[in-house]
């Protein structure tokens, strides 16, 4: 009897395998999830492809300022930036209250001064004046004068190594990434060994040397790397800032390195003069521009010179500048790309106290995406410039322009 209760047990498992192909239960269970899965993706891939549908039906390009996009999405997409924008300011407060109490130790004794200001703003000009014709010093050796620059740069060749070695321990040049630089990690790049700090320890011992006093250090790369030297520093360092018109500034990068479109170099000018205003507030400092030392080279001059000893107490440099070393040192001819005041150009948008941004020629042609990023990019630029001309700029709380999409 208990022989054919086993053999009928037997024969019902085999029939059992039999209908489930030889599967465990467990086995079966895995693929009826599988196949669920997959019909649960299929359905959420098709309900993605209908809201997206409206975008790829359009036909015309889709500029700038999201023309082309239908509302819903585009408020979604402006509201995530302006989000993004939002806690940039945020990290950006911190960071620099951070700064600042780290500093707040360091003597108010200032032996010297760094200018700051966007390559090809007139930088390497006003503190060849301040050099040559009043007898502040820079040490060296100095970069020499190039095709570019006939004058002379006024920069320090051991600081603006140290500077790019900073910039390509963290992936990024002068032209490319700087908007994401770390000052902070620059420092542990140097406390660790990883950047070697071996021509910045030159650069660091001159401008610690009280006999070098008073010292004028130049490089556009400090309007980046700033706080990373001030806190390497003993004394903390006057500031002089100047800018020049955008779209002269792009215009001349784009002569100079052949390639450089007109929208890089506007964005870069937003990012140079953006970290120089950010990253020296709290600091003494010195404000000016390129029109004004055109204008009158001798009066400009010797202001910020008498401002830097008055305001920042930084020593009185030995001579005062004479309109000889001025006749000898500027020659109109070398003041490239000087298109901002085009009478004849179209006005694009007005600004603060009737600033004004008037349009240009360029390689693009209307209508473009190109020239639409373009134009985008240069009235954001322009919007700081007129800001800069008014003061606005240099309020704490001043909302730059978003850079969301940029790499500079």
């Amino acid at each position: 009897m208990d022989i054919r209760n086993e053999a009928r047990v037997v024969r019902k498992k085999k029939k059992s395998r039999t209908k489930t192909g030889g599967k465990s239960p467990f086995i079966i269970f895995g693929d009826r999830c599988t196949i669920i899965f997959l019909l649960l993706f299929l359905a959420y891939y098709i309900i993605l492809m209908i809201c997206i549908l409206p975008v790829l039906r359009v036909t015309s390009p889709i500029d700038v300022d999201g023309n082309g996009i239908p509302d819903d999405i585009l408020q979604g997409a402006r509201g995530r930036e302006k989000a993004r924008h939002a806690v940039q300011m945020v990290k950006n407060t911190m960071d620099r209250m951070k700064f600042l109490d780290n500093i707040k130790h360091k003597t108010k004794k200032r032996e010297g001064f760094m200018v700051l200001g966007m390559h090809r703003s007139g930088t390497s000009m006003l503190a060849g004046l301040m050099v040559n014709g009043m007898g502040y010093i820079t040490g060296g050796p100095l970069i020499g004068a190039a095709s570019d620059n006939e004058k002379g740069f006024f920069e320090r060749v051991d600081i603006v190594n140290q500077n790019d070695e900073f910039f390509r321990l963290q992936r990024m040049d002068w032209a490319s990434n700087v908007v994401h630089y770390d000052w902070e990690k620059a420092l542990a790049h140097k406390e660790s060994g990883e950047a070697t700090f071996k021509e910045g320890e030159r650069g660091l011992a001159f401008l610690n040397d009280s006999n070098n006093a008073p010292w004028l250090q130049k490089d556009p790369r400090m309007c980046i790397a700033l706080r990373t030297w001030v806190e390497l520093l003993d004394v903390e360092p006057a500031i002089v800032f100047t800018y020049r018109h955008p779209l002269e500034v792009a215009m001349s990068l784009q002569k100079r390195n052949p390639g450089f479109h007109a929208e890089r170099g506007l964005r870069l000018w937003i990012v140079y003069n953006m970290r120089a205003i950010e990253n020296s507030a709290g600091l003494c400092r010195v404000l000016s521009n390129n029109d004004d030392v055109m204008a009158n080279p001798t009066k400009e001059v010797q202001r910020i010179s008498d401002e830097l000893t008055k305001k920042c107490g930084v020593p009185r440099p030995p001579h005062r500048l004479s309109e000889d070393v001025v006749k000898q040192f500027i020659d109109s001819t070398l003041h490239h790309n000087k298109k901002a005041d085009d009478k004849k150009g179209k006005v694009l948008a007005t600004f603060k106290n009737g600033c004004v941004a008037k349009d240009f020629k360029s390689i693009f042609l209307e209508g473009t995406q190109n020239r639409n990023t373009e134009l985008d990019m240069y009235l954001k630029a322009m919007k700081v410039y007129c800001d800069l001309k008014s003061g606005d700029a240099y309020h704490e709380g001043y909302e730059w322009p978003s850079l969301t999409f940029g790499s500079n």
